[in-house]
């Protein structure tokens, strides 16, 4: 049996100060966390005191990366993908497909559930669309837009689908909501021009998230506060947030770390296929964008993904976002959401791929 013990390793558990331990990994599984273990119990001893260890990262909203495009990529592609965004600290993804044609939608997704990944774990599919408000679509296609009925829902491939961000004003009789908690598949509310009272509705009736908040869904206005206020006001509801301080400003970001209760902040990529490739115009959601090196657009200015994954994201935050933190938005509070375990701490019986060891700075 391997055993190699990680001597005076940082452990940083989310939301919580880090701490100095000894780790013994016996079968890649941590088997023992202690202040301090003795040597002569270990094959491979590793002076880790250098190190910091912590719940690898999961990216529920991530279009693609390293010119691999959920929504046309082939297997090698996604291979690529998977395999260096694990270098990002990311150990598991829901590669989110866009608005696209039932056909292609499906294909993409019998592909994503097939792949047996050298990488990044691949949890299941977060469908964006095509179940969205045409008022705010963003850089979706609108000729691919759906309107949110179980019969529409039927033509898709379903049970590889963990998440569905829909527009759920447009759902008037929720049937559709009601199909998506049959199938057990968590409905984000995202794109979507709903009203408060539409998002106090929903709410209340299984709509426990929402995509990208802020982004591609009706403003705060002082007399009609909206599905982005409601919320901010809910506690036990869930909030994507892409913190690249481009989807959503700093002062925004700041609001939204003083009025939402921590566990319920999910940072995520929304990384676009463009990201850490050389290209710098790139087809997305059938139309060009272009990255000028801070942000990807399309002709229009309308601003696509992000161009970050999520190790960047902590780069532009770090100066008012502690690494405990960060952990638990990117980590445990995405496998919280996505009712996932063995996320919360860094632990015995996980497995070490799970977590991340790198080098503290």
């Amino acid at each position: 049996m391997r055993k190699v013990l990680y001597k005076n390793i940082i452990v940083q558990n989310p939301f919580e100060e880090s701490f100095q331990a000894d780790i013994l990994v016996e079968n890649d599984v941590i088997s023992l966390i202690m202040k301090e273990i003795d040597i002569s119990i270990a094959n491979e001893v590793i002076d880790a005191a250098d190190k910091i260890i912590f719940c690898g990262f999961i990216d529920r909203h991530t279009h693609g990366g390293y010119g691999c495009n959920f929504n046309t990529c082939d297997e090698q592609e996604l291979q690529n993908y998977l395999v260096n965004v694990r270098k990002h600290g990311v150990v598991a993804v829901l590669p989110t497909l866009m608005t696209d044609s039932i056909e292609n939608i499906n294909k993409q997704i019998s592909l994503l559930k097939s792949i047996k990944s050298q990488g990044a774990k691949i949890l299941g599919v977060h469908l964006e669309g095509p179940f969205i408000n045409p008022l705010k679509k963003g850089i979706h296609p609108s000729e691919y837009i759906l309107s949110p009925t179980v019969e529409n829902l039927d033509k898709f491939d379903t049970d590889f689908i963990k998440v569905l961000t829909y527009a759920p004003e447009l759902d008037e009789n929720g049937a559709f909501l009601n199909e998506l908690l049959k199938k057990n598949i968590i409905p984000s509310a995202g794109h979507t021009d709903a009203t408060y009272s539409q998002a106090e509705k929903v709410m209340g009736n299984g709509v426990k998230q929402a995509t990208h908040l802020f982004n591609a869904m009706r403003s705060i206005h002082h007399r009609e506060a909206g599905l982005i206020t409601k919320a901010l006001n809910d506690n036990d509801f869930f909030v994507e947030i892409i913190a690249d301080l481009q989807h959503v400003s700093r002062p925004v970001l700041e609001m939204v770390l003083k009025l939402k209760p921590k566990e319920k902040i999910l940072f995520i990529s929304d990384s676009l296929p463009i990201s850490y490739s050389e290209k710098k115009e790139d087809i997305f959601g059938g139309q060009k964008i272009f990255y000028d090196g801070a942000k990807a657009c399309s002709k229009d200015g309308t601003l696509a993904g992000s161009s970050l994954f999520l190790d960047d994201i902590y780069k532009k935050v770090s100066e008012f976002v502690s690494f405990g933190d960060f952990v638990g938005f990117a980590s445990k509070n995405i496998a919280k959401s996505l009712d996932i375990q063995g996320f919360d701490v860094v632990k015995a019986g996980m497995n070490i791929s799970d977590t991340v060891i790198l080098d503290k700075k």
